[in-house]
């Protein structure tokens, strides 16, 4: 019972500031503090996190592809949340046996990191929404899915304020491809 009432808190505060980081961005008054990040070193960090929240016997997790040096400037804390995000939707939506990865990419003046697990995957129709404020991709059974529809529609918003782009790709039981691109 502790760890249901350790978990719920979880959410619970995630989306109380989820909510307050929306309201903020649609004020115009969110702040962003940039500074140089390596983004390396925070795909590492989030590797670390990510170990300790899944349960290895049920889900692999791995940094798969990184680069040589990758420091582009940018929010540190509100890319961690956005990636955090992804990585927490990923382990929520993949199965027995299920494998998370992420890459880090670099072109000329973008860094892409792609997120993928080999989940449940979504249905088309889904994808043209999955960034939707309040959308939940139907699964059969809602109340099998924990969230509220808001942490995909805070990553786009976060992102496209810093100038960055974020999509999907998905087939319904092979698994979904999220690709972020931060300008540098």
């Amino acid at each position: 019972y502790v760890n249901i009432i350790e978990n719920n808190n979880a959410l619970l505060l995630q989306l109380i500031s989820d909510i307050l980081d929306l309201a903020k961005i649609e004020a115009g008054t969110l702040e962003f503090i940039y500074n140089d990040v390596d983004i390396n070193l925070l795909l590492d960090e989030v590797e670390q996190i990510t170990q300790l929240k899944i349960d290895s016997s049920r889900v692999s997790f791995s940094f798969v592809e990184r680069l040589s040096e990758c420091i582009i400037h940018t929010e540190r804390n509100r890319l961690l949340q956005v990636i955090n995000n992804f990585i927490s939707n990923a382990i929520k939506f993949t199965k027995e046996n299920g494998k998370i990865s992420i890459q880090l990419m670099d072109t000329e003046d973008t860094a892409t990191v792609k997120i993928t697990d080999n989940g449940i995957g979504m249905k088309p129709e889904s994808l043209n929404h999955i960034f939707d404020k309040f959308y939940r991709v139907p699964t059969g059974n809602l109340h099998d899915v924990k969230g509220y529809g808001l942490g995909l529609y805070y990553v786009r918003t976060m992102i496209e304020k810093h100038g960055g782009t974020v999509s999907v790709e998905s087939e319904p039981g092979h698994g979904s491809i999220f690709t972020l691109v931060i300008n540098e």
